[in-house]
């Protein structure tokens, strides 16, 4: 990645491979790797809400 590298766009494809990988044992990396596909696939597509960023902010507060 350099400095031409969309922020969102890296995440976003990173977030699915998470998603994936997520053993399943705890509910909040479960639970929390797929909603923030969901939520990067509406910032990606240009769609999401100023309060996604905070919804983001807080899944993945759960999710240390």
């Amino acid at each position: 990645m350099d400095k031409s590298t969309d922020g969102v766009q890296a995440i976003a494809r990173l977030t699915p491979f998470y998603c994936h990988e997520s053993c399943g044992q705890c509910t909040p990396c479960r639970e929390g790797s797929r909603w923030l596909d969901l939520r990067m696939a509406h910032f990606v597509k240009g769609d999401a809400s100023v309060t996604e960023i905070d919804q983001i902010l807080e899944i993945t507060k759960e999710m240390k």
